[in-house]
């Protein structure tokens, strides 16, 4: 399931990267291999994503909405 994190959320600091954290701790925790951002109504969301043999996969949102998309030895920070 995406994380979410909604424009009105007044007190959120999207400027600074570190919002993405939560991203980042859910792409290890699950051994996924991307990382996919989503703005839907003004609205954040990111999701994990775990390549399988599954070829009937159904996306969360309507490409149209797809923002970002980072691969694993591209983008994603390591763990801590």
């Amino acid at each position: 399931a995406p994380l979410f994190f909604p424009v009105s959320n007044t007190s959120a600091d999207y400027v600074n990267g570190d919002w993405m954290d939560p991203c980042y701790e859910r792409f290890y925790e699950i051994g996924a291999k991307y990382i996919v951002y989503w703005f839907v109504n003004g609205d954040m969301y990111c999701e994990a994503v775990v390549r399988g043999p599954n070829i009937n996969y159904t996306a969360t949102f309507k490409q149209e909405f797809l923002v970002r998309a980072e691969y694993k030895h591209t983008w994603c920070p390591p763990p801590n």
